[in-house]
């Protein structure tokens, strides 16, 4: 015994050899792993403000999802509603902002993605399975789409309908989206929106025939005067009726063209700029003549701009109330 307290006794700890030192990161990631997964599985069990996951498909719920988030706040979920509202605010706003476009197509059906997400998270919490939750995410779809988003857009429809410009119609461009209001109650001096019919007639391009061809569809194009009006010119002035129209609703180069025209019956006199590039007097054509390429300036019989000018009053789709986009030259249209 005594020979044993003798023995030197070493009072420092061993130390990690340097094999146990390579691993010792792994072994720290590790705890480190199995600490996040402790973690998450708190998360998962936190209650989250939920009172409780069951169904609520009474009347009252079922009501409140008109408007998204409101069923979500009505079921006690306030903070959830108020994220799908907001969403859907911020969406909707600038998918009608710029309804026409391609991005405002996406960005309205974001908003109604976002009500069908707030209505179905409001009413069903939890579903059993994937399958059911898609089933009932179509038929929530299709309700709200019968019931509220058709009959709006329908009313809506009667109002202000938006147009997408595929084609320079100055003042407007292509690419601009304008919305016109539904009507054939026109005046003189409003843009409106009518259906033109095809048009064909002859002219001469350097010592030969040329044939125009007016394509038929929608056109834009001011209305000058209504029936039983008369359009004349007193020396570079425009007149309706006697009536000194400043500025004027042609071009100047009309005067010797459309002068003392009353228009008839069940008719209405338009600019027909946008139909005969030139003025009237003459239209540069490009592209193949008899298979030969071209660049031939025709030019019209003066007639032809009064007959153009002269459309049916019944033809006319709507009047243009305003431009959406772009938005720099977002403006009403007067």
């Amino acid at each position: 015994m005594l020979a044993l307290s003798l023995e030197a006794i070493d009072v420092y700890p061993p130390r990690a050899t340097a094999l146990g030192k390579l691993f010792q990161p792994k072994w720290r990631l590790r705890v480190l792993a199995r600490r996040i997964a402790l973690m998450l599985d708190a998360v998962r069990e936190w209650n989250w403000g939920r009172t409780d996951d069951a169904a609520h498909l009474d009347l009252a719920t079922v009501l409140h999802a008109v408007i998204p988030g409101w069923a979500n706040s009505y079921a006690g979920k306030r903070f959830e509603g108020t994220v799908f509202f907001a969403a859907y605010l911020a969406a909707g706003i600038l998918g009608l902002l710029m309804l026409g476009t391609e991005v405002g197509a996406i960005l309205l059906g974001i908003a109604f993605a976002i009500h069908i997400a707030s209505v179905v998270k409001a009413i069903v919490p939890r579903f059993e399975s994937f399958r059911d939750r898609i089933m009932f995410t179509g038929v929530t779809a299709g309700a709200l789409a019968v019931m509220i988003y058709w009959p709006a857009s329908s009313v809506f429809s009667r109002v202000a309908v938006p147009l997408s410009i595929n084609q320079s119609l100055p003042p407007f461009f292509a690419g601009d989206v304008i919305w016109y209001h539904p009507t054939s109650n026109v005046q003189a001096g409003q843009f409106v929106l009518y259906d033109s019919a095809e048009f064909r007639t002859s002219g001469r391009a350097v010592g030969r025939h040329a044939q125009l061809v007016v394509e038929g569809g929608l056109r834009i194009s001011r209305v000058v005067a209504m029936t039983g009006q008369t359009l004349s010119w007193d020396q570079g002035k425009m007149l309706i009726d006697g009536k000194v129209i400043d500025p004027p609703w042609l071009p100047t180069n009309y005067e010797s063209l459309l002068q003392n025209v009353t228009v008839p019956e069940g008719q209405i006199l338009i600019d027909p700029t946008n139909l005969i590039p030139g003025g009237g007097f003459g239209m540069p054509v490009t592209g193949e003549v008899h298979g030969q390429p071209s660049n031939l300036e025709v030019h019209l019989d003066p007639g032809i701009s009064r007959n153009l000018a002269l459309v049916p009053a019944n033809s006319v789709v709507g009047v243009i109330v305003c431009r959406t986009w772009p938005w720099s030259r977002a403006s009403l249209i007067y």
